[in-house]
């Protein structure tokens, strides 16, 4: 019985020292997995991808600086439109009050009046301005067109320092059918006239040839194309030349 009870204590004291030699082991083994574990660093960022630099922020740069290009252009190009609407009316007006006895009709005129007539021509839209103008024998209204470049568009600005774009100025006569007969007459230059004479049937059929302007007073650069011969000199006369010169 004492012999059992000794190998039974044997049996224990060596099943105690594996279990503390394995949790040694075990213990070693972590600590040197944690001390073979590397060291994490965080790298450092560029300052130009961190936002907090103006460099990051070029393509935004780009813009706003042709926006604002764009608003300055707009105002100036508007602003010169309507200074040249003003100068052309204002050196013309005396020359229309002499010849229409209504300047400047908007449709809500009353009478003939000076102090009701419109002092300023009609803008339609930044590079159209407009004036009409009635009260004349024989001419039911006339129409007067400023068509100017569209100096308030970047585009069409820098478009016109490529290419050469004038300002043009369109007079639009509307006759009375009752009070004259129907003729056949033009007046441009040279170059405009013989392409009008070739592609317009009425000028091909009716104008048979083309007369020099300068003896009317006019350019040599002008031609006049006319159904009879009467006409011309009937409407192109000293204002007239006066006018267009």
């Amino acid at each position: 019985m004492a012999q059992l009870i000794e190998n039974s204590e044997y049996i224990s004291s060596l099943f105690a020292v594996h279990i503390t030699l394995g949790f040694k082991s075990e213990s070693d083994s972590f600590k040197s997995s944690s001390s073979s574990t590397p060291d994490f660093k965080i790298a450092e960022v560029p300052a130009n991808l961190t936002g907090n630099r103006w460099e990051a922020y070029y393509c935004e740069a780009i813009m706003m600086i042709a926006l604002l290009g764009y608003l300055i252009n707009f105002l100036i190009g508007r602003t010169k439109n309507s200074q040249l609407a003003t100068t052309i009316f204002r050196s013309q007006r005396d020359l229309l009050q002499r010849n229409f006895s209504l300047v400047g009709d908007n449709g809500q005129t009353k009478n003939t009046s000076s102090d009701e007539q419109i002092d300023t021509m009609h803008k339609e839209s930044e590079n159209l301005y407009i004036l009409w103008c009635s009260g004349r024998i024989s001419i039911d209204s006339m129409l007067v067109e400023l068509r100017f470049i569209k100096r308030q568009c970047l585009f069409n600005s820098l478009a016109a320092l490529i290419k050469s774009i004038n300002d043009t100025i369109v007079y639009t006569m509307d006759y009375n059918k009752d009070d004259m007969d129907t003729f056949v007459f033009c007046l441009a230059r040279k170059r405009c006239a013989a392409k009008l004479h070739r592609d317009m049937n009425d000028l091909s059929q009716f104008c048979a040839e083309r007369k020099n302007a300068d003896k009317k007073g006019l350019s040599a650069n002008y031609q006049i194309l006319s159904e009879l011969g009467e006409v011309s000199s009937a409407i192109i006369d000293t204002k007239v030349a006066d006018f267009m010169d």
